[in-house]
């Protein structure tokens, strides 16, 4: 499981992770996982999925990733035993859409309040892309960073992700018919439990969630 419900494990894997927003200084460029991914756009049928598990996600996960940057995403993080009741929202939209350079943000319902994000990998639909994108940048094996399989039953990719501090971390990716990641779920301690929910929905705000992000952003300025 990752560290916390709205941020992804660290680990040396991270450092230098895509930047989504701009500091003090102004907005930094941040390329998509896919300009250093060697891997073909193309997605595997649902019935065919599982023949070569890491290679498929790495597809997967890169045109999620860019789906997200390009039309904007939301995340919707719950608790397993509360799966209709969200606790936190995940929101980023296209470049083109950012505001001052920001381009992204958190909304907590327990608090009733939001912040910036600054950095993709904090986002499921980038996390993974993001880590495949740094190791073929650095040369390192692809199985050294995560190790994928499929699930048939529950027609699931299972990454165990290898560079997380506190050990091995097991998440469920569900993919759309597109091969888009669409649900993420990390399991809890017991068989069969569901810990956290991410259930994913690619393109705009809607008008409270830009509420929300506004909100964010004029807490910077």
């Amino acid at each position: 499981m990752k560290l916390s419900i709205f941020s992804a494990a660290t680990g040396a894997a991270m450092v230098g992770a895509l930047v989504l927003t701009g500091c003090a200084s102004g907005p930094v460029a941040s390329p998509s996982p896919s300009t250093s991914a060697s891997v073909s756009p193309s997605t595997t049928p649902v019935d065919e999925r599982g023949a070569d598990a890491l290679a498929e996600f790495e597809v997967a996960a890169t045109a999620s990733c860019d789906k997200a940057m390009a039309e904007g995403v939301v995340e919707t993080v719950a608790a397993g035993d509360k799966l209709a009741q969200p606790e936190w929202w995940l929101m980023m939209v296209p470049k083109s859409d950012a505001i001052d350079g920001f381009s992204a943000a958190r909304y907590s319902s327990a608090t009733d309040s939001a912040e910036v994000i600054y950095e993709t990998y904090e986002f499921d639909t980038c996390y993974s892309a993001t880590q495949f994108a740094l190791a073929r940048e650095g040369g390192i094996d692809l199985n050294k960073v995560m190790h994928v399989t499929y699930d048939k039953m529950m027609r699931s990719y299972v990454a165990v992700g290898l560079q997380a501090e506190s050990g091995p971390a097991v998440t469920f990716f569900f993919l759309n018919d597109a091969g888009l990641i669409e649900k993420v779920q990390y399991p809890g301690a017991e068989v069969g439990e569901v810990a956290f929910e991410r259930a994913i929905r690619y393109g705009a705000l809607t008008s409270e969630e830009q509420g929300w992000f506004e909100s964010a952003v004029a807490k910077v300025n």
